[in-house]
Order: C-alpha cells, then sequence, then structure tokens
C-alpha cells in the first residue's frame, strides 16, 4: 500500500506515497542542476543519516545518474579529495554540510523541501534508471590511505534483494534496521531488499549505531525484523544479550 511506511528515521516516517512524490520532484530538480550535463552525471550524497539520504538516492537514480555517497562524519579534506576525483556535477547537501562543499554546485535540501511548507508534487512516471550505466560510486580508503572510488553499475543494487531473497522472505511487514555506513556496499543490504518488497527501514542516526544497548533496544520499538550487522558486533551483542530476537541477520566478511 502507498499509505505504508517505506523508510524512518528518529524524527518520523514517510510512506511509500511520500517517498516516491518527494524523489521524484528532487530528480526534476537534479536534472535542472545538471542541465547541459544531462543523463549520466555524477552526483555526490553528503548527507546525515537519515531518511532524506534514501530519498536522494532513490531520486538520482531516477534521474538516470550515478550516486557517489559521502559519509556526513568525513572531514573536509576528504570530502574535497572525493568530489574532485569523481568529478561530481552536483552534491546534494543540507545547510549545515554544505560549508564543506568546495568546488562542486551544490543542491541543498532545506531549499528543496522548505520547512512548514506544502509538500511539492513530482511527476512519479518519472524513470531514466538503467541497470547497465553507472549506479553507485563507492570510496574506500585503500592500503594507502588515499580514497579509491569503485564504480557499480545500477544493477548492482539488486543484489541484496536477490542474495537475501533467497534465505528469507520479505513482507509488508518486514523492517529493517540500517547501521552500516552508506558509503560501503553493505549499506544496501538493509535498504534495496525492504523497499522492493514492501517493507520498511529504520535508519539509525550516528549515535544510535554505535551504540549496542540502543541497537537492543530498537529491535522492540521499531518492531525490526532484520538488519546487516558486523561479525564483531554481531560476537559482542550476543554474550551481552543472548540470541538476537530477529528473522534473519547477515553479515559480511572482511
Amino acid at each position: 500500500s502507498i499509505n505504508n511506511p517505506a523508510v524512518m528515521d528518529i524524527r518520523g516516517t514517510y510512506t511509500y506515497e511520500r517517498m516516491n512524490n518527494r524523489s521524484a520532484y528532487l530528480a526534476e530538480q537534479i536534472m535542472l542542476a545538471i542541465g547541459g550535463k544531462g543523463k549520466h552525471g555524477r552526483i555526490a550524497l553528503f548527507l546525515p543519516r537519515t531518511k532524506e539520504f534514501v530519498v536522494s538516492l532513490f531520486a538520482v537514480l531516477r534521474a538516470g545518474c550515478a550516486a557517489v555517497p559521502i559519509d556526513g562524519e568525513y572531514p573536509k579534506e576528504r570530502v574535497r579529495t572525493i568530489l574532485e576525483d569523481v568529478s561530481c556535477a552536483l552534491c546534494i547537501t543540507n545547510e549545515e554540510k554544505a560549508e564543506d562543499v568546495v568546488g562542486t554546485p551544490t543542491l541543498i535540501l532545506e531549499k528543496v523541501f522548505p520547512e512548514n511548507a506544502d509538500e511539492p508534487e513530482g511527476d512519479i512516471s518519472l524513470d531514466l534508471s538503467d541497470p547497465d550505466v553507472e549506479g553507485y560510486i563507492l570510496y574506500t580508503s585503500g592500503s594507502t590511505g588515499k580514497p579509491k572510488g569503485v564504480i557499480h553499475r545500477q544493477a548492482m543494487l539488486n543484489n541484496a534483494p536477490e542474495v537475501l531473497g533467497s534465505v528469507t522472505t520479505f513482507t509488508e511487514k518486514s523492517r529493517s534496521l540500517n547501521i552500516a555506513g552508506f558509503s560501503f556496499i553493505a549499506g544496501t543490504f538493509d535498504t534495496m531488499p525492504l523497499l522492493t518488497s514492501g517493507g520498511s527501514v529504520y535508519i539509525a542516526n550516528e549515535t544510535e549505531r554505535k551504540n549496542m544497548d540502543m541497537i537492543w533496544s530498537l529491535f522492540e520499538k521499531r518492531q525490526i525484523t532484520g538488519m546487516y550487522i558486523p561479525p564483531q558486533m554481531f560476537t559482542v551483542m550476543r554474550k551481552l544479550h543472548g540470541p538476537l530476537p530477529l528473522e534473519y541477520v547477515a553479515m559480511v566478511e572482511s
């Protein structure tokens, strides 16, 4: 149902209808902002851990572009290095973090979606996504300490639904808890499988994702059914609390 919860954070919930409309409208603003650079541009997502990140990711894909997630906690110099290396056409950010963006045009979410203003309406039929074009460019520190970009096609975002779908069943009642960094591939394990099956995702903020007691309390408070969790955290959490009350746990060994 379009009225079911899709993506949540500590500040509230977006239904599928609102997420769809917001991502469509933001996709239109992206296309206007990049102008002649057109389809297949690279768009940085430099945002805090909120539901707006997920909306922005879908907006970039709908605009036929590639998302370059940049951890909201990265220092200014690292942000600059990534933006320069990937030659981003645009950076979607917020007012607080915009001052750390140098040399790249910005699209500030507070200006796209002004607080207390009427909800803008986008063309929900807009979809320029293409599985064979660049979709997700992830940066890691690499062995030298210098960020290295890895380009993934948009089709890569189907990997998590296919992998997890082979071991568990997702329904409208499925809820994942996202604690993984969006700049890592594991971040897709708690979003794509759920949002392609009518389930919902809770985005833990920086405080929640680093506190195992808070994570444990979120299981019941947010009715979490599964999640990605680092192996080390899984081991410690089991020692502290016992078996996790989840239907599945996804882990990616380093």
